[in-house]
C-alpha cells in the first residue's frame, strides 16, 4: 500500500485527535456544558454515526465479542476520564498528560513483550515520566487541579490500552462501531448512578460541538486509527501521536485564548524528547 497515502491518513487522524480535544474543551469551558451531557452526546453521536456508516457500507457487524467488550471497556474509561478532566484542565496541558501516559502504556507493553530492553528505551521513558511529574508538581505561579489531572492520566491509560487492542482488530469500522455501541449504555448507567452536583447547563452551540467531537473526531477518527494501526509499526504509531499535544495547544491558544506557560513548554520538551529517545532507531527486524 502506498506509504504516502497511509501517512496522509495518519496526519488526518492526528488532526482529528487534536480537534476532539479542542471541541470537547470548548463545549465544557467556553459554553459551560455539563460534562455528563458532553459525555453522552459524544458517545451516542459516535455510535449513531458509525452504525449509519456500517449500514450504508454494508459492513458485517458482530457487536458481542470478547475483543469488543474489552475495547468498549477501555473506550468508556477513556471517554469518562477525558470528559470530566477537561472541565478543569486547559487543552494543551490536558492532551500532554493524556498522550504522555499513552506512550508510557505502549512502551510498557513493549517492555513486557521484549525482555531485552535497550538503554535508550529505559532512559527515554524515565525522562518522559519526569516531564509529567514536573508538569504536575505544584509551584508558586502554576498549579494544576490534581483530580482533573488524575482523571486525564486514567483516560490516557485507557486510550493506550484501546490502541494496543486495535492492533488485533480485523475490521476497523466493525470494531469501532461495536466499541461505541457497547460503551453508550455503560456511560449512561454511570451518569444515572453518579449524577452531577452542578446545576443543569445547556448550550445549543456547546451541544453541536460535543456532537461533532463524538461523530466526526471520535467515531470516524477512531475508526480511521484502527484501520491504520495494523498497517504501520508500533513505534511509528507512537511517534505520530507526539504531534497531538502541540496541535491541541495551538488550538487552545487560537480559539480559547489559553496561555502557554514556560512550565508547559519545558514539560512538553521533556515528555516529547524522552519519548523520541525511547523510540530511537529500532534494530532491524524490530518494530
Amino acid at each position: 500500500m502506498n506509504v504516502i497515502y497511509i501517512y496522509s491518513l495518519v496526519l488526518l487522524t492526528m488532526l482529528a485527535f487534536s480537534g476532539n480535544a479542542i471541541l470537547t474543551r470548548a463545549a465544557l469551558y467556553s459554553f459551560n456544558m455539563d460534562p455528563e451531557l458532553v459525555l453522552l452526546l459524544r458517545v451516542s453521536s459516535g455510535a449513531i454515526t458509525l452504525l449509519l456508516i456500517s449500514y450504508l457500507g454494508k459492513y458485517s457487524l458482530k457487536i458481542l465479542s470478547r475483543l469488543h467488550f474489552k475495547t468498549a471497556a477501555a473506550l468508556s474509561l477513556y471517554l469518562i476520564g477525558f470528559s470530566y478532566a477537561f472541565t478543569n484542565l486547559e487543552t494543551g496541558i490536558g492532551v500532554l498528560i493524556q498522550f504522555g501516559v499513552v506512550q508510557l502504556v505502549m512502551f510498557s507493553s513493549s517492555f513486557f513483550t521484549n525482555p531485552k530492553i535497550p538503554k535508550n528505551k529505559s532512559i527515554g521513558a524515565i525522562i518522559a515520566f519526569s516531564g509529567l511529574i514536573y508538569l504536575l508538581w505544584p509551584s508558586e505561579n502554576f498549579t494544576l487541579n490534581m483530580t482533573a489531572s488524575v482523571l486525564m492520566a486514567i483516560a490516557g491509560m485507557a486510550w493506550g490500552i484501546y490502541s494496543l487492542l486495535g492492533k488485533t482488530a480485523v475490521s476497523a469500522i466493525s470494531a469501532t462501531t461495536a466499541s461505541f455501541v457497547i460503551s453508550t449504555p455503560i456511560c449512561l448507567i454511570l451518569v444515572i448512578l453518579f449524577p452531577s452536583a452542578s446545576d443543569f447547563s445547556w448550550s445549543n452551540t456547546g451541544a453541536l460541538l460535543a456532537i461533532a467531537s463524538g461523530s466526526i473526531m471520535s467515531g470516524i477518527g477512531y475508526a480511521l486509527w484502527y484501520y491504520i494501526l495494523p498497517k504501520i509499526p508500533s513505534t511509528n504509531a507512537a511517534v505520530s501521536q507526539l504531534s497531538v499535544p502541540l496541535i491541541a495547544a495551538a488550538g487552545g491558544m487560537i480559539f480559547m485564548q489559553e496561555l502557554i506557560t514556560l512550565k508547559f513548554v519545558i514539560s512538553c520538551v521533556l515528555v516529547l524528547g524522552g519519548i523520541a529517545l525511547t523510540i530511537g532507531i529500532p534494530k532491524s527486524g524490530r518494530q
